[in-house]
């Protein structure tokens, strides 16, 4: 099994390709959904309002997340760029971001093969893409 890198720059070598990897995996996503996806089944009305709570608190654990684990590491980082702790707090933080901005992705994937329209999938791809790219990893 291969070891994470251990200094910033592979860290930040190993999120931008996994924030890449996942972004396509996204645009994939969507173009399945929107190509195959079911249309006009009927739904109960309230069921796109449940998957919009459960986006807003996808965005809620992902700030959160950001706040807790990505920015007090780098700025940990900053003054101690050896800091491995730092390190995996912000590998870490990152992950859970990438993966909750892509679960964003994933229920508007779902809203789409459960018959709704496209202009209710719409805000969940486009929140979960344009967050992605607006919180790729960055050198700290």
């Amino acid at each position: 099994m291969q070891q994470l890198p251990n200094n910033v720059q592979g860290a930040l070598r190993f999120l931008r390709t996994l924030y890449a990897i996942l972004i396509f995996s996204m645009v994939l996503d969507v173009i399945v959904a929107e190509k195959f996806g079911h249309h006009g089944a009927t739904l109960n009305n309230l069921f796109p309002w449940y998957l919009g709570a459960v986006g807003v608190a996808l965005l809620g654990i992902a700030f959160w997340a950001r706040m807790t684990f990505i920015r007090p590491a780098l700025d940990r980082l900053l003054l101690k760029p050896d800091d491995s702790a730092s390190l995996l707090k912000w590998r870490t933080g990152a992950i859970l971001m990438a993966v909750l901005f892509e679960s964003l992705v994933l229920v508007g994937f779902a809203l789409r093969f459960m018959g709704r329209a496209g202009i209710q999938s719409i805000p969940f791809y486009a929140a979960g893409i344009g967050l992605m790219l607006l919180f790729r990893p960055r050198q700290p």
